[in-house]
């Protein structure tokens, strides 16, 4: 036998042989990401029907809550974006509290994204070409507005009132139209648990209602008043649950505001010494970036000028794509 033949034959054995291993390695790179929220209303458990009292101070219940979850994204490993293609969630919090996402290469997540809405790529298609246990299928009570409106983003119904022990007024607000799909991003503090990453968050549904009076009764199904509000509502929904495991980059994990309430000027403190240039953005209640500044430095002192009105904002710290912190601040 040629011995060369005899060398290229091993060569291509051990070629083969290092390949397996590398496709092995992918394969255990893997991990199971799971979504876990905790839901509530107004911080207990929640279950319909229950008499809550409201922000404003009126008393209410939710008979029905219903919203989708759309575009999911992973932010991980030094920033890097990672979608869970093609899934949608139909969530009743009532029953819902476990989603599975699907095996990533993630190691270290630092973030989770997610929009609450159907995105527009499938807002308009036909739920009849869907299998009936599909979340965007045709569902009794319907999700689904119409052609031209799409899905209904958000559902919540109840029963309302100036008293715990009557509360004979119902209320109705669904949310619909692209301009309402709104984008959740949240610092994440993973559990991880054998070859099994969850994402532990809390949703509390009572600030659905913030800014919203509907102790005398309302039925909204629109794109606009309660039904966007709501829609802007859920920024205050969502929350974090930390359990001692949170993504750090650099210790930067909290700002210092003050005065907070401002007058419309303030001065942000980082809490930790940086090289690297930092974005420090303000936005309102609607996502709209109200400033956006570079600091250098470890204490910015940022003036706070028109458009921006009496109110809450929230002012967010990332570097590159990057979340490193968020707060919110009083203007009045």
């Amino acid at each position: 036998m040629d011995p060369s033949f005899k060398i290229s034959g091993i060569i291509s054995r051990l070629t083969l042989l290092l390949l397996q291993c590398l496709f092995a390695t992918s394969l255990l790179a893997q991990t199971n990401v799971v979504l876990q929220m905790e839901q509530l209303l107004a911080g207990r458990p929640f279950t319909f029907a229950q008499t809550t009292q409201a922000e404003m101070g009126y008393y209410f219940n939710v008979t029905r809550l219903q919203y989708y979850v759309s575009e999911i994204t992973l932010i991980h490993d030094g920033g890097q974006r990672t979608p869970v293609v093609d899934y949608h969630l139909l969530i009743d919090p009532s029953k819902d509290s476990v989603f599975i996402l699907g095996n990533f290469p993630v190691t270290d997540l630092e973030e989770i994204e997610f929009w609450i809405g159907v995105d527009s790529a499938h807002n308009h298609l036909d739920p009849a070409m869907y299998p009936a246990n599909h979340p965007l299928a045709l569902h009794v009570p319907t999700m689904h507005w119409g052609w031209d409106g799409g899905y209904r983003f958000i559902a919540l119904e109840g029963y309302a009132g100036h008293t715990p022990t009557f509360i004979p007024n119902n209320y109705q607000i669904h949310t619909i139209a692209e301009e309402n799909y709104r984008k959740v991003s949240l610092p994440v503090d993973e559990i991880l648990d054998g070859d099994t990453l969850r994402i532990p968050i809390r949703a509390d549904y009572a600030m659905l209602l913030h800014k919203i009076d509907v102790s005398l009764g309302l039925e909204f199904h629109s794109s606009i008043g309660p039904s966007k509000q709501i829609s802007l509502n859920t920024r205050l929904v969502f929350t974090p649950i930390v359990t001692g495991n949170v993504y750090q980059p650099k210790q930067i994990n909290r700002l210092d505001i003050s005065p907070n309430p401002s007058t419309g000027f303030f001065t942000i403190t980082v809490p930790s010494s940086t090289t690297t240039p930092l974005t420090v953005t303000l936005t309102d209640m609607q996502g709209s970036t109200i400033l956006e500044e570079t600091i250098l430095t470890t204490t910015q002192a940022i003036p706070i000028e028109s458009p921006a009105l009496p109110g809450m904002y929230f002012v967010t710290l990332s570097k590159g794509q990057q979340l490193l912190a968020t707060e919110k601040v009083i203007i009045h």
